[in-house]
């Protein structure tokens, strides 16, 4: 559902939900039953808000500001990201963001879930480092199948999933990762990447 501010503010519903602007990027608000007096100023700043000003990134400079606000899935985990980068219709990498609401980290995996040594960023502070073992998830090919039907028709798309092994949900799907300007670490993989990401197969 779409909302205006006034319907925020009667807004009522029994389960956790996530409410965001579908004209901007990386805000939300979790809830349940209603929203607060301060959630209610935060959307009103939303929709005050032009996304285009901050980064100008095309797509947001003529989006209609709405509010949206959808029910929280896998509650009460926050479910890992599995964002597929697409090319010509073939999934190229899987980007793993995981701990979003903790210490959020990120990696890249291929096809086959073995993990490349590569990430791009906005933040230092995602760079995952550490040797721990993230399971693929088992409905993996299934995902991958979900992204190269949907990107067909797109030379780039990149389309994100969350699953918790039973049930796959898609979330965003983007023509533009990071307004094109997140930096590759290490950098001497940006090369490395390049070559895989356009490579025919």
């Amino acid at each position: 559902p779409i909302y205006n501010i006034n319907q925020l503010k009667s807004f009522k519903n029994e389960k956790n939900f996530i409410i965001k602007p579908a004209h901007s990027s990386g805000r939300y608000i979790f809830g349940k039953y209603n929203l607060k007096k301060n959630d209610i100023l935060v959307c009103t700043k939303w929709l005050k808000h032009n996304f285009y000003n901050t980064r100008r990134e095309r797509n947001y400079r003529y989006l209609k500001k709405r509010i949206i606000v959808e029910p929280r899935v896998f509650y009460p985990d926050i479910p890992n990201d599995y964002k597929f980068f697409c090319y010509m219709g073939k999934v190229k990498f899987i980007q793993l963001d995981y701990n979003r609401s903790t210490k959020h980290k990120r990696r890249i995996y291929d096809i086959e879930w073995k993990r490349l040594e590569f990430i791009t960023y906005y933040s230092k502070e995602i760079i995952d480092t550490s040797d721990i073992e993230i399971q693929k998830p088992k409905l993996l090919k299934e995902m991958i199948n979900i992204a190269e039907t949907i990107s067909q028709e797109h030379e780039f798309l990149r389309l994100d999933m969350y699953t918790n092994d039973k049930i796959i949900y898609i979330g965003e799907l983007t023509l533009s990762h990071g307004i094109g300007c997140e930096k590759f670490y290490p950098k001497r993989s940006e090369l490395n990447a390049t070559n895989l990401f356009f490579k025919a197969y």
